[in-house]
Order: structure tokens, then C-alpha cells, then sequence
């Protein structure tokens, strides 16, 4: 799978591919591989992506659910308040609803 090209850590892997939005992971690896992004740069997305999969997780108790337009505005509305991000806050949040959005655009055009 695409995530294996950018990723060697078996955990990391595993817990990317949990959740609500692990299903769709490789594909966003692959659409990112296939536009020349770096390595480094794919996995800060994936990171990015990862944090609101974690909040998926914690709102819903079944997965498999259609992702919509409230789901992103509740994460955004709530991750601030349990982001462990040291430094520059808004820098860090610019960057999250970036790959957020990013994966949000991939993810509904297939």
C-alpha cells in the first residue's frame, strides 16, 4: 500500500489506518505521491489528517459514517483546547486545516 512508501513504523501505521478515516489514507498518500509532494511533507499531512481522525474516533461510537461539513467545523472548533503544540499555535492550526482540507477535497472527488 502507499502509506508503506512514506512510513516504516508499524504503529504509526496502525494507527493511521484506525479509525473512521483509515480507510481513505492510502489514497491521500497516493494522490500526494502522485503530484511530487516529499516524503517529509506527506507525513506532516498525515500527522495533520491523523489529529482529526483522533477526533472522529471520540464523537462517534460507530465508524463508517459519511464525513460532512459539521464534522470539520466541531474539529476545528475543538481541537485548540487539547492541541499539545508547543510554539506558534496559529501557525500550527493554519497548517492542520490546510491538510484537513486538502484530504477533505481528495477524499470526495473519488
Amino acid at each position: 500500500m502507499e502509506l508503506e512508501r512514506v512510513i516504516s513504523c508499524l504503529q504509526t501505521l496502525n494507527k493511521l489506518r484506525s479509525g473512521p478515516l483509515g480507510t481513505h489514507l492510502d489514497g491521500f498518500c497516493a494522490w500526494l505521491l502522485r503530484r511530487g509532494f516529499s516524503r517529509q511533507t506527506i507525513r506532516m499531512h498525515l500527522s495533520n489528517v491523523s489529529h482529526f481522525n483522533e477526533h472522529l474516533v471520540r464523537q462517534r461510537s460507530v465508524t463508517g459514517q459519511l464525513l460532512c461539513a459539521t464534522d470539520v467545523a466541531e474539529f476545528f472548533a475543538a481541537y485548540p483546547s487539547w492541541c499539545r503544540r508547543c510554539g506558534h499555535l496559529r501557525a500550527h492550526l493554519l497548517r492542520v486545516r490546510h491538510s484537513v482540507s486538502r484530504f477533505v477535497v481528495v477524499i470526495t472527488e473519488n
